[in-house]
């Protein structure tokens, strides 16, 4: 809208040349400082033009100060930003096949997808770290499977998980061998039992000595068979409960010394 310009009413005379030519210059200038709509010279702008909100209508070009078609490249701009808008949700969430070529979705990668699940070389980095009903590109299992067990590793020959490997007991672990607790409650039984051999033993064979000794290598009161080597007559004695005291055996080097001394700890051993 043109500034209206600042005029003088005449109230009197009607020659007054100074009033009127006053009045013609501030018309002029309001016209020249007004943008027409035919293109007359000059008009430019000089200063932003404000729409106080309204919309330019109709427009065919609008050009920049290069003469660059700032519409037109809004629009292509536009078109732009939707399809990189639509490719980068595509790469945050497809999980019905490739995004574009060989490449999938972060969601695929993540959770799992047509072309990423049970995929030969591929597989969900969900179904990597959890997967125990088989494996997850078709020949490798996950790591829960490695480490709890699950199908294709738990009783597998050449597999087995490494919880089984520790704990086990109820068989082996891959068809051959066992845990390590297995082999560990295997060698405390054997050790029970050696123990439980080496008391027996001691209990009647009563070791090398100077004296007669008053109790066997247990510290249980002596009993009929007990015997010992003394070594101050180089001769094995044995206790007899009917006398309350050791008789002689043989001498070292005798037939029967070595003979009786092996057959008593032959029948200990069992």
């Amino acid at each position: 809208m043109a500034k209206k310009p600042t005029v003088s009413t005449i109230t009197s005379g009607h020659a007054s040349i100074t009033a009127l030519n006053a009045n013609y210059v501030a018309l002029r200038d309001a016209f020249d400082n007004t943008v027409s709509r035919d293109g007359s010279s000059p008009n430019t702008m000089s200063a932003n033009l404000d729409l106080n909100g309204n919309a330019i209508t109709n427009v065919s070009t609008i050009t920049d100060a290069t003469g660059t078609d700032v519409v037109a490249a809004a629009a292509t701009s536009a078109t732009s930003a939707a399809t990189s808008a639509t490719l980068s949700g595509n790469y945050a969430n497809k999980v019905d096949g490739a995004v574009t070529g060989s490449d999938f979705s972060s969601k695929a990668w993540a959770i799992g997808g047509t072309g990423i699940t049970d995929t030969a070389g591929k597989g969900p980095a969900k179904d990597w770290a959890i997967e125990t009903t088989g494996t997850v590109d078709g020949t490798n299992h996950s790591a829960k499977a490695w480490a709890v067990g699950g199908t294709g590793v738990t009783d597998t020959a050449s597999a087995g998980a490494a919880k089984e490997w520790a704990t086990k007991t109820s068989g082996t672990v891959d068809g051959s061998e066992f845990s390590a607790k297995y082999y560990a409650t295997q060698a405390a039984a054997s050790a029970t039992t050696a123990t439980a051999k080496v008391d027996e033993i001691e209990g009647f064979y009563l070791g090398a000595a100077t004296s007669d000794p008053s109790t066997d290598l247990n510290g249980n009161a002596l009993t009929s068979g007990d015997f010992y080597f003394n070594t101050s007559t180089n001769i094995t004695r044995f206790f007899n409960e009917g006398s309350s005291s050791f008789v002689n055996g043989a001498a070292a080097g005798d037939a029967f010394e070595p003979a009786g001394n092996s057959l008593a700890l032959a029948i200990a051993l069992g």
